[in-house]
């Protein structure tokens, strides 16, 4: 039900646009992307709720990379490109057992965008990505007392999944802005730095 309900709000948001100008996003341009991305589907078994067990994480970190291979289309332009990102866990027991998880995330998106009329350093768009990610799990046992390791156990798996979203970039100058991005799946909101060569 939440993936119908974003992708209806994306096509809202694709076709309810009015009057356009110049288009931020043209033809030969490639956009370069690194974002922090909060929330979404990469965690682990709820052991931070156990009795003396450390939980930390590191947010989404990404880069993505986007091409305008056609503009003018309708009021818009379209992108297409890749994404990568990484996510880690680790959660710790007593300083005895350390559970590490390592998401790796491989995608192509692709997007439409188009620049209002009234604001024309800035570049709305909505899309959806397609991406394949891989979970690397490993588990140690820890002695507090000579400072060893034991590697207990350790596992990998892959699946496909899909993300959408919607986003805003805003350039201060002609080749660098800022972004931010909402959607469902990979994360839930993402803030990050733009970089644009033009062809």
């Amino acid at each position: 039900m939440k993936k119908i309900n974003i992708i209806i709000l994306v096509s809202a948001f694709i076709f309810s646009c009015g009057n356009i100008s110049a288009q931020v996003f043209k033809k030969g341009d490639l956009d370069l992307g690194f974002g922090i991305g909060l929330g979404g589907h990469y965690n682990t078994p709820n052991f931070q709720f156990f009795s003396g067990m450390n939980h930390t994480q590191t947010p989404i970190l990404g880069f993505n990379a986007e091409y305008c291979p056609f503009d003018k289309i309708g009021p818009g332009s379209i992108g297409i490109g890749g994404f990568f990102g990484y996510k880690g866990i680790t959660d710790t027991w007593q300083n005895y057992y350390k559970y590490s998880y390592q998401y790796f995330i491989i995608g192509v998106k692709g997007a439409y965008h188009y620049t209002p009329k009234t604001i024309e350093k800035l570049d709305l768009y909505a899309g959806i990505m397609i991406h394949f990610n891989i979970l690397s799990y490993h588990e140690t046992a820890l002695d507090p007392y000579s400072n060893g390791t034991q590697n207990i156990g350790s596992s990998s798996k892959s699946y496909p999944s899909t993300s959408e979203f919607v986003g805003a970039k805003y350039f201060f100058k002609p080749k660098f802005g800022a972004f931010v991005e909402l959607g469902y799946g990979v994360s839930y909101a993402t803030v990050g730095l733009n970089f644009k060569f033009a062809k």
